[in-house]
């Protein structure tokens, strides 16, 4: 998805739909009683989509309350020390850190339980998250 028409400064209905195509692949190739892990889901595309002005897409809505994630969800907050613009991620910390809030808020709105990650290097990470589901 990083080149072609299907950008979201493109044609932001066609990114749209491929990003929940893609998304729905993925939670189709999950067996079941496996975990999986994703940086983004569902209830994110329909958080970007509220914080950009869409409010509800009912498609992402009734997608969002059909296709159920583990109950539990790592969120890994906005970490200024090592944020960095680039070619895709184009907002400003500020703006990231507005858009963490609108996805936490969506989230909790869909009923998930949030567990945030602490601040900390990419392994000690993996740990925390082990540590929580044993």
């Amino acid at each position: 998805m990083s080149g072609g028409e299907i950008l979201p400064w493109k044609n932001l209905k066609a990114f749209q739909q491929e990003v929940l195509r893609c998304r729905l692949a993925f939670f189709y190739a999950v067996g079941a009683g496996e975990f999986a892990f994703s940086d983004r889901g569902i209830p994110d595309q329909l958080a970007f989509a509220r914080y950009r002005g869409f409010q509800n897409p009912m498609e992402l809505v009734e997608n969002a309350k059909k296709y159920r994630y583990f109950p539990v969800v790592f969120v890994a907050p906005p970490w200024g020390k090592i944020y960095q613009q680039d070619q895709i991620r184009t907002e400003s910390f500020e703006e990231a850190c507005r858009i963490h809030e609108t996805i936490i808020q969506t989230y909790h709105e869909l009923d998930y339980e949030l567990v945030e990650l602490p601040l900390t290097t990419v392994s000690e990470r993996v740990e925390f998250i082990q540590q929580y589901l044993t």
